[in-house]
């Protein structure tokens, strides 16, 4: 009962599909969602596809699959797999985004949560990792040699624990804008000067599997990993920063410090993804 009340603040869309209906935002209506994943079908030639968790909860999700030469295809085969962060359907990701990726030399597997538009069941903690982990497993079966991991928000969290449970020295990490956990976002951010309030929502947090953290999961990764963070970010309080909590135990090559003008919501540009393939090494 806890979990399920808590994933409906945590994973929105559910929240907006369950209750909300036709009144939800334009932005996630039936329709808007719908037109998004045609235009990705029509326009970037994206297939749709159908993820299956460990606990049978089928996830859905779209691949986009670059224009390559016979010899790239079969001996540089790289995907760049999106970890969307609260609030963030992939049908809600830009055309340009995902171009920018495949310029680059990837293909893109998008794909949405348990609970979100089309993906099976109701959200929970463990059921996100195990999300991140089922779609991990999936590129792996499609043979790809290299897999980049890209985690924003809430979404880096996932990534981060999946990544450390899975150990696959092929699946490498960039963390984007993350927390350490979503108990020191709510610690630092909620009503700071009320101290019951925090600590109650922590306590549901806790009690309801969902405090989700990264900091022991991130230092535990041995595949190569970097971390990205705004000073800005406008969102996040900087004490609640996967940033802050490692950046003692972490390779200063590792991390880059976006510029004051970026937010928590800006979508990575061509030059940041090259600086942090470039950290990746």
């Amino acid at each position: 009962m806890f979990s399920r009340i808590v994933s409906y603040f945590v994973i929105p869309q559910q929240f907006a599909a369950t209750f909300v209906g036709s009144l939800v935002r334009n932005l996630y209506s039936k329709k808007v969602i719908q037109k998004a994943r045609n235009d990705f079908k029509d326009k970037l030639r994206g297939q749709e596809i159908t993820i299956v968790a460990e606990d049978n909860i089928k996830l859905n999700g779209m691949l986009f699959k670059r224009e390559k030469g016979f010899i790239d295809y079969f001996k540089r085969r790289k995907v760049w797999i999106n970890f969307n962060g609260q609030g963030v359907p992939y049908e809600n990701i830009s055309m340009d985004y995902i171009k920018k990726i495949q310029k680059l030399g990837f293909d893109v597997l998008l794909f949405n949560y348990r609970g979100v538009v089309k993906s099976e069941g109701r959200p929970t903690g463990p059921g996100l990792i195990k999300d991140g982990i089922a779609v991990i497993k999936w590129a792996n079966s499609l043979g790809y040699k290299k897999k980049v991991v890209h985690g924003h928000s809430l979404g880096g969290i996932i990534a981060t624990r999946s990544i450390s449970l899975l150990k696959d020295k092929n699946t490498y990490l960039i963390n984007d804008r993350s927390l350490g956990s979503l108990g020191s976002f709510v610690k630092h951010s909620i009503l700071r000067f009320l101290i019951i309030i925090p600590w109650i929502i922590r306590m549901f947090l806790k009690i309801s599997n969902w405090n989700l953290k990264a900091k022991k999961a991130f230092v535990q990764i041995e595949s190569p990993k970097c971390l990205i963070y705004a000073p800005k970010d406008g969102m996040l309080p900087e004490k609640s920063f996967l940033y802050t909590k490692v950046k003692n135990v972490t390779d200063s090559k590792k991390i880059i410090k976006l510029s004051d003008e970026w937010s928590h919501r800006t979508l990575l540009d061509e030059k940041v993804m090259k600086q942090a393939l470039k950290a990746l090494g």
